[in-house]
C-alpha cells in the first residue's frame, strides 16, 4: 500500500520537456509584454510585469536543470543497471 502511494507521487512529480518549454513560453510572453508597456510608456505595467518575469525566471531555470537530471538518471539506469536490490527490514 505504502509503495504504491509512493509510486503515484513519484508519477505525480515527473516533469516533462513540454512542461518546462510552456513554462518558458510563459515568461517569453510576459518579457514581450513587459516590452511592449515600456514602449507604450506604461511605467506601472511594466514594472508589474518585470516582477512577474524576476519570479518566474529562476522557476524555469530549475525545470531544465531538473529535466536534464532526470534523463541523466533515466540513462545512467539503462547503461548500468543496479546488481542488487536494497530491501529495508523493519526494526525489530
Amino acid at each position: 500500500m505504502a509503495e504504491n502511494k509512493t509510486q503515484q507521487q513519484n508519477e505525480k512529480q515527473t516533469i516533462t520537456r513540454e512542461d518546462v518549454d510552456a513554462m518558458a513560453k510563459i515568461v517569453d510572453g510576459l518579457k514581450q509584454e513587459a516590452e511592449q508597456a515600456a514602449s507604450a510608456n506604461n511605467r506601472a505595467a511594466a514594472k508589474m510585469l518585470q516582477l512577474a518575469v524576476k519570479q518566474l525566471s529562476p522557476i524555469v531555470t530549475k525545470g531544465y536543470a531538473r529535466l536534464a537530471r532526470e534523463e541523466l538518471a533515466a540513462l545512467n539506469k539503462k547503461v548500468n543497471p543496479p546488481k542488487y536490490k536494497l530491501v529495508r527490514q523493519p526494526i525489530a
